[in-house]
């Protein structure tokens, strides 16, 4: 468990592109959780990806954590399992939450201020780039939204949700 961390860019490395990354590099990442973590002013804020075993990402659970101000995108997965618990992403300017693969369960999250140009939306769920490198194994992924809030966001007429591959379920 990791509480209360704040992962900003950093001062001596402006272009590094991603604040945190958890990848199947060694083994298959479970039960990792950040609580009350401050993930702000990053390209990339976070990201889960696969180096090894495109079938068993990472499972990553983020409490109360806050996501603002990350330019590409505040958290980004193409494969594994995340849930986010009583989470804020706010004044994000890309994609707040981008699902190439993997599956997201979102309970009593806020979705806030977020500026998304171009063919995204602060949502957005597709086939990562790539999909074609693992041979078919990653398939589309999903998101479950639960009780959370998504307003006051936009830009260039983009929708705030956009499925193009994969399944979208909201309570």
């Amino acid at each position: 468990v990791v509480r209360g961390c704040s992962v900003t860019t950093d001062e001596l490395n402006p272009d590094l592109a991603h604040a945190v990354l958890i990848a199947d590099a060694e083994s298959h990442p479970t039960g990792v959780v950040f609580e009350d973590c401050r993930i702000e002013g990053n390209q990339f804020g976070m990201v889960l990806t696969w180096f090894r075993d495109a079938a068993h990402g990472p499972e990553v659970t983020l409490r109360d954590c806050f996501f603002r101000a990350n330019l590409i995108s505040a958290l980004e997965l193409d494969c594994g399992d995340v849930t986010l618990e009583g989470c804020l992403f706010e004044e994000n300017q890309g994609v707040s939450l981008n699902i190439g693969g993997g599956a997201v369960e979102a309970r009593n999250t806020v979705f806030r201020r977020n500026v998304h140009t171009g063919f995204q939306a602060v949502i957005a769920l597709h086939l990562d780039a790539n999909w074609g490198q693992t041979g078919g194994v990653i398939p589309p992924g999903t998101l479950k939204l639960i009780e959370c809030r998504v307003y006051e966001n936009g830009a260039g007429g983009n929708p705030s949700i956009r499925v193009h591959e994969g399944e979208l379920f909201a309570d």
